[in-house]
C-alpha cells in the first residue's frame, strides 16, 4: 500500500511539473514573435514586420473584433482553462476523481487539436513563402514563438496523459466509466 501511495505522489509531482512546463511554453508561444513578413519593392527591401499571437490579437481588436475574439478564445482562453483545471485536478486529490470535472477537462482536451490546426494554417501561409505581384514581393518567416507554441500544443496533448495516469494510480476504478455514468 505504501509503495502505491509513493508512486501516486511521484506521478502527481511529475504531472504538476509537466503541466507547469506546458504553461511556460504557452506563455512564451503567445508573447514571442510567431511570424515575420518581409516586403520588397522593385528588389529594394522595405523592412519586415514581426507579430506575436498577442500582438496579432491586439491589432485585430481594432479592425476585426470577431476574428480577434476567436483567436483569443482558441489561443488563450481554452488553453489556460484546460491547463488551470489540469493543475487543480493534479494538486487536489479530492477533485481528481470528480466525474463532471473529468468530463469537462476531457471535453476541453478535444479543442487541443484546434491549436494544432491554427499552427497548420500559419505553416500553410508560410508555404506560400514567396508572393510576387509584378513589382512587389513578400516573404514570410517562422519565428521562435511559433516553435514555442507548437511545443505547447504537443505538451498540452501529453499533459492529459499525466492526468489520466494520475487518476489511474490513485483510484482503481476507471475514471472514464464514472464520467459516462453521470
Amino acid at each position: 500500500m505504501e509503495r502505491s501511495e509513493a508512486a501516486a505522489r511521484q506521478a502527481q509531482w511529475l504531472g504538476l511539473g509537466f503541466v507547469l512546463l506546458t504553461v511556460a511554453f504557452l506563455a512564451l508561444g503567445v508573447t514571442f514573435p510567431t511570424l515575420e513578413v518581409r516586403g520588397r519593392l522593385l528588389g529594394i527591401p522595405l523592412g519586415g514586420r514581426q507579430r506575436s499571437i498577442l500582438g496579432l490579437i491586439g491589432s485585430l481588436w481594432q479592425t476585426n473584433i470577431l476574428l480577434a475574439a476567436l483567436i483569443s478564445l482558441l489561443s488563450l482562453v481554452i488553453p489556460v482553462t484546460k491547463l488551470g483545471l489540469t493543475l487543480v485536478m493534479l494538486w487536489r486529490e479530492d477533485l481528481a476523481h470528480h466525474p463532471k470535472l473529468n468530463a469537462l477537462v476531457h471535453h476541453i482536451s478535444r479543442w487541443s487539436m484546434v491549436d494544432v490546426f491554427s499552427m497548420t494554417i500559419v505553416v500553410f501561409f508560410i508555404s506560400f513563402n514567396q508572393i510576387c505581384i509584378h513589382i512587389f514581393s513578400t516573404r514570410g518567416l517562422l519565428m521562435i514563438g511559433f516553435y514555442f507554441f507548437l511545443t505547447y500544443c504537443l505538451l498540452s496533448i501529453a499533459s492529459t496523459y499525466f492526468l489520466k495516469k494520475e487518476t489511474r494510480l490513485r483510484d482503481p476504478h476507471d475514471a472514464e466509466s464514472a464520467v459516462r455514468k453521470s
